[in-house]
Formats: structure tokens, sequence, C-alpha cells
């Protein structure tokens, strides 16, 4: 029997008409890791991580590499890893989550063979570089979080700008480490499910829908979701529409009734149902009791048992 292992899985929500989602600032001072223990995650966006100060290491899938001041990280969405401080020592992360795809094909007006070419060079494996031997990519991270502190006029010019420069830096980087196809990658097919639902969970979907857009039978793509995951693909559809409910309830003043609908729910009481199942409270609690709460969504977390079907 396959050994399944806990997984948090952390959706961001990107900000309408952004491709990139800044954390910075004081907050991300703190001692990582040790309040979670050995449990990796992943998110939903490409996300990259710079280290002003500290030391600890990064595991990334199954990879365990030391880190201190200087160093950064490029994940793709829905790779594996977890950051943990070194015994009694306090570091200083701040990331930046990108819509790497958003931003090829909508902001740059890419054609599909080019974006394809792309995506499949930036998202094929997640690493760990250092500004001494690589400091073209690590300025550029830099300077686009420089960018969201300061906010000076057109400073979402100059990070659309910096994040392209960034992109063709990370693409260099990609060719110099051997190219496409030397990493360890989740199954195809659900990772193309976990896009999919990420981007058309407001919508009225069914397994079907989901199973065809993957390019696989609903029976196949059932049991190889489950396999993977460990969760069946509606209920992790939920967990999706549950997070992103959190982060409207906490920003907009919105019925409940508006809620469900903007999150994929046909009816208030499927939503209320399925939002108490996850959260363990009912939406008019949770916004009551996590009222003014803004942030990472991450500070609630789901909790997956899955087991990863490597290619």
């Amino acid at each position: 029997m396959k050994k399944h292992t806990a997984l948090e899985f952390r959706y961001y929500n990107m900000p309408t008409g952004s491709y990139i989602l800044p954390l910075y600032g004081d907050s991300w001072r703190r001692e990582y890791g040790w309040d979670t223990g050995d449990t990796q995650h992943f998110h939903n966006y490409f996300e990259l991580g710079f280290c002003h100060e500290g030391k600890g290491e990064v595991r990334i899938e199954d990879r365990v590499l030391p880190y201190s001041g200087g160093m950064y990280t490029m994940i793709p969405a829905h790779i594996p890893h977890t950051t943990k401080s070194a015994s009694g020592n306090q570091c200083y992360w701040e990331y930046l989550f990108v819509d790497i795809d958003g931003f090829l094909g909508e902001k740059l007006q890419m054609d599909s063979r080019q974006k394809i070419e792309y995506t499949q060079a930036l998202n094929h494996r997640g690493t760990i570089r250092t500004m001494k031997n690589h400091p073209q990519a690590g300025r550029l991270v830099l300077k686009i979080l420089d960018e969201f502190r300061q906010k000076k006029p057109y400073y979402e010019e100059a990070v659309n700008a910096a994040f392209y420069a960034l992109i063709i830096e990370m693409l260099r980087l990609d060719i110099k480490s051997g190219g496409v196809g030397q990493g360890i990658r989740m199954n195809s097919s659900v990772e193309m499910a976990l896009q999919y639902m990420g981007s058309h969970y407001s919508q009225n979907l069914k397994a079907a829908q989901i199973s065809r857009a993957c390019g696989l039978s609903e029976s196949h793509f059932r049991r190889t979701f489950e396999e993977v995951m460990g969760v069946p693909p509606m209920d992790y559809l939920n967990l999706i529409r549950i997070q992103n409910a959190c982060t409207l309830i906490n920003e907009q003043n919105l019925s409940m009734e508006e809620i469900a609908g903007k999150v994929g729910y046909q009816t208030p009481s499927t939503f209320n149902r399925n939002f108490k199942r996850i959260t363990g409270m009912r939406p008019l609690r949770w916004k009551q009791e996590i009222s003014g709460h803004r942030g990472r969504i991450a500070d609630f977390n789901v909790k997956v048992l899955k087991g990863w079907d490597y290619e």
C-alpha cells in the first residue's frame, strides 16, 4: 500500500488585474518551519523567495538544500517544499507569487507556441541560487520587491519590466543547468487538473469537464487524481472554493449568498455545508471571528493527505 504523507495546500488569490503578489516587510522576519515539522506545502502560483538574513534549510521535493542570507529560491506551482530555520535562528525572507501563464499570455500577448516554450522551461524544477554566483536574477527579485515597497510613480510599469527581464534571466539559468526534463514533477494530468480547477472554480464544474480538460476519461481521471492527491477531485475543488470564499469574506462587503455564487456554489445551503466541513465553522461565524484578517490565506491551512506520483 502506498504511504501517504501530510502536505499543506496554500492557496493565494491574485489581486484583480495583477500578475504578481508581493509578501514583504518585518512580518516575514521569524523562525521558519519549527511549528510545522517536516510537513511540506505547495502553492497555486510560482514562488520567488529572497532570504535577506539568517540560515537554515530549504527542502524542495526530495532535496534538502542549505540557505543563508543573499540566497533566493525559484519554486514552480504545485512543487512541494518547506523552509526551516536553523535552531534558534530568526530569518528574514520576502516573497513574490507570480501568475506566469497570465503574465506571458495576457500581459506580453505571447502566442501559444512561445508561451508553452517559456512555461515549460520556467516550471520544470524548483531551485535555490546565490547572489554571489547568479547576481543578475537576484537583483531583479530585489528590484521588484523594492518597487512594491516604495510605490513610486509608474511602479507597476517598472515591476512588469523588471519581471520580464527576470524571466529572461531564469530562462538563461535553465539552459545552463541542463534544460527541461531534468526535474521531478507531479503527474502531468493531475497538474493540468489543478490548474484548470484554479482557473474555473467559480463555474458549475463537474468531474467530467475537468477530465476532458486533462484528456482523460472520467473514471481514469478520478482514479488517478485520488491516487496522487489522496482526496477525490471534487473534494479538492471544494478546498479551492472555500479558501477563495474566505478571501471574499475578509476583503469584500458581500452577502453570503453572493459569495456562494462567486466561488461556484449553486445554493447557499451547499456553500454553508462545505464551509463548515472544511473550516469547522459557519461563514458568518468566520466573518465575526476573523474580522479584519488580511494577507495570507495560508494562515488557514487545509492539510491534504497525498502520495506523490512522480514521472
